[in-house]
């Protein structure tokens, strides 16, 4: 892991953003490539839960994202549609905060901190509670998959993810609650980062085999 600046994941945002990706030249004879997995750890968890909401907008190739911005706004996708190309565009990206922050199940005081730290976006203490409450509405089964999830790493010590890998996760027995409790969030996200993380290395073994 890096930070200051973080070398993993190079910024997408911002007006220094695209002036830093300009720095990275492929020698001659070689190209860059850019590719990425849509949403993949929201698409795993949708798979997961077995939330019918969610697999059903990935079926139809509906816009998740824009999804939750209509229902935080109090839309309906409709409605969310004919706004101006401005707003929809803020929200929609105000939205990813939403998603990426409560699909495993964030407290809205932490989500105030990852909105402002990962997306520049601020809420307040009420606006943040309302949010939550209204993606785990939205969103039902993912609620029923997380208590599934604490309830099996309790009893057992350790999560799966969909390729077999194995997290072993002792501390979930710790007197600690807060350690404990810690345990069990990685529980819920450990199996859907390491399985879309195994996606990205298939895919990379699989575009190794391509001739541009």
């Amino acid at each position: 892991a890096s930070r200051d600046p973080n070398g993993q994941n190079f910024p997408k945002h911002g007006e220094l953003a695209k002036r830093y990706r300009e720095i990275f030249i492929a020698p001659p004879g070689w190209c860059l490539l850019e590719v990425d997995f849509s949403q993949i750890e929201l698409r795993i968890a949708a798979i997961a839960a077995n939330k019918p909401t969610m697999l059903r907008l990935y079926r139809e190739g509906a816009d998740i994202h824009a999804m939750t911005a209509a229902a935080v706004m109090g839309l309906t996708l409709e409605q969310f549609k004919e706004l101006d190309p401005d707003t929809r565009a803020q929200k929609r990206f105000e939205a990813k905060a939403v998603n990426f922050g409560f699909l495993y199940g964030m407290g809205w005081r932490k989500f105030i901190t990852y909105a402002k730290t990962t997306y520049g976006v601020e809420f307040t203490d009420d606006e943040a509670q309302e949010i939550r409450k209204t993606f785990f509405r939205l969103y039902r089964n993912l609620a029923n998959w997380h208590n599934t999830v604490r309830e099996y790493v309790r009893e057992n010590g350790y999560v799966r993810s969909f390729d077999g890998r194995v997290r072993h996760l002792p501390s979930v027995k710790s007197p600690d609650e807060a350690i404990a409790a810690g345990a069990e969030r990685q529980a819920i996200n450990s199996p859907v980062q390491a399985f879309g993380s195994d996606l990205g290395l298939m895919a990379i073994q699989l575009l190794s085999l391509i001739h541009i």
